[in-house]
């Protein structure tokens, strides 16, 4: 039977479904983790450059191992590489939910994010093989709705887990949503195509992983140690110098573990930068958003739960839209409106006064879901179209590595960001009213005024009860401040995306063929 007749594999909804369980797991985890870090942070009497690790570790431990994963795929067969990494992502869950501490938290992450480095880049490359090409961009529009469900649900079961079953529930909802995975993967996935030509080259990857590990701790020691510091200097430079020689040496591989030809396709570099810029905004903005709303402004979990539901809403009706027009056009429009939307979401956010304002936040979350949904769900489909027959497991690995990089660094520069404005507020307003026997460390001030502990314990380290209103209004109007400059950050990302759209002009017929780079 001809290409051209073949016809639509029988169980590929089955199929789908559990792909798309594989993506719940993903953004269930986030948003659940993300509503209980304020807990885990009062639990452990965390700092926000430590509460940073906690979700930093798990998406460099999948941004520095998604390109081997993905070579791995290509290698010995992409079900059996995700269905590993799911395996492995339990077991992290179940480690960090018995841990004991802060750090067999942060160990039982990078756990987890290891799985999701073998999981997460086998999804779409198996959707793209199960569904013939007339299907693909409702297959992945699809995809994206599962993730728009599970960060709809995630708040909601978060806020709720949170509250009244504590933190620990957070990792453990986990291990039901991997276990029916993965039974339903076993049996209605077709069975594995493995290439043993492919040579995996594990050295590069291991030299990938420690340079992204070096990049996180340099940027999440920038707050504590500042930005002229050895600490921060030396693991920054030595993580370039690892990238920088890693690119040299696969020009000398035979069969490199990076396809730097990909690197020189406008194609791909648009998809890059664009997608980029978006997951620093949008980390950032799921990181902080609940510190703000806890730690800050003293909401319950399960509340803040409802508040974020409002994004994942238009997330979902978004990503539904674009999955039906990608599917009669192709993704390269949508990405470009994503931009104006974003930037949109960049503006409301940016004009929001220094006290909260419910208008502009809700405005700005309600384009945020929407640029979400339009993003996810049109780059991802643009990388495998773009990526080569027989490498797309290491392409769209490449690709999530960049994403989860840029994730990772739209974190840690929101804690550099909160941390240097709000001290410099806090400094500003504080230092005519308290006398010099009343002054206290900033150090010991920050964690409160950055939303990593919350803003109403830090009366307790001011002894003069007399002043406790004031440290009070002088907390929030300082985390307002560094708040407001991080939605300057954002405005300034948006443009960047915007301006990085200018590639994709007359590259349209690479995503038309399984491209030859």
């Amino acid at each position: 039977m001809s290409k051209q007749t073949e016809l639509p594999y029988q169980h590929r909804w089955w199929v789908l479904s559990g792909l798309g369980l594989g993506l719940m797991i993903i953004n269930i985890d986030v948003t659940v983790i993300n509503l209980a870090i304020p807990t885990i942070g009062e639990n452990f009497s965390a700092k926000i450059y430590q509460l940073q690790w906690v979700n930093n570790i798990y998406l460099i431990a999948m941004g520095g191992l998604i390109i081997t994963t993905g070579k791995f795929g290509d290698r010995f067969g992409h079900k059996n590489t995700l269905m590993l990494g799911i395996t492995i992502f339990l077991l992290g869950s179940v480690i960090a939910s018995a841990a004991p501490n802060l750090e067999t938290i942060i160990a039982g992450r990078f756990i987890q994010g290891s799985g999701m480095a073998a999981s997460f880049g086998m999804i779409f490359v198996l959707a793209e093989s199960h569904f013939q090409k007339s299907e693909r961009g409702l297959a992945v529009g699809l995809l994206v709705i599962f993730t728009a469900a599970a960060q709809s649900i995630g708040p909601i079961l978060g806020g709720f887990i949170v509250t009244h079953l504590g933190w620990r529930w957070a990792f453990l909802i986990n291990i039901p949503v991997c276990l029916l995975c993965l039974i339903i993967l076993q049996i209605f996935a077709k069975r594995d195509v493995q290439n043993k030509k492919i040579y995996i080259h594990y050295k590069s990857g291991f030299l990938i992983l420690a340079a992204y590990l070096l990049i996180l701790l340099s940027l999440n020691l920038e707050p504590h140690k500042g930005i002229a510091s050895f600490q921060f200097i030396l693991p920054l430079v030595s993580s370039l110098v690892i990238l920088i020689f890693v690119f040299l040496w696969q020009r000398t591989l035979p069969q490199p573990l990076i396809n730097l030809n990909l690197l020189q396709s406008k194609l791909f570099q648009g998809l890059l930068i664009t997608r980029a810029c978006f997951q620093m905004i949008f980390g950032s903005f799921l990181f902080i958003l609940p510190l703000y709303l806890e730690n800050i402004l003293g909401y319950e979990a399960a509340k803040v739960g409802l508040i974020i539901l409002t994004m994942t809403i238009f997330l979902c009706f978004s990503s539904i839209a674009t999955g039906i027009f990608n599917n009669k056009f192709n993704p390269i429009p949508s990405i470009v409106f994503a931009q104006f939307t974003c930037l949109t979401a960049a503006l409301s956010l940016i004009l929001m006064p220094d006290k909260l304002s419910w208008h502009y936040l809700i405005f700005g979350m309600v384009f945020m879901g929407i640029t979400a949904g339009i993003m996810y769900s049109s780059t991802n489909l643009a990388a495998v179209q773009s990526a080569p027959k027989n490498e797309k497991g290491a392409a769209y690995g490449l690709f999530i590595s960049n994403t989860y990089l840029w994730y990772a660094a739209g974190i840690s520069f929101t804690g550099i960001i909160v941390s240097t404005v709000s001290v410099r507020t806090f400094t500003m307003l504080s230092k005519e009213t308290l006398s010099n026997e009343h002054q206290v460390s900033m150090l010991d001030v920050l964690p409160f005024i950055t939303g990593a502990q919350p803003l109403k314990k830090i009366t307790r380290i001011f002894p003069d009860s007399s002043v406790h209103s004031q440290v009070l209004e002088w907390g929030q109007a300082s985390f307002h401040s560094g708040f407001h400059a991080l939605m300057i950050a954002f405005l300034c990302l948006s443009l960047t995306g915007l301006l990085a759209s200018l590639l994709f002009r007359n590259t349209t017929q690479f995503l038309s063929k399984d491209g030859d780079y």
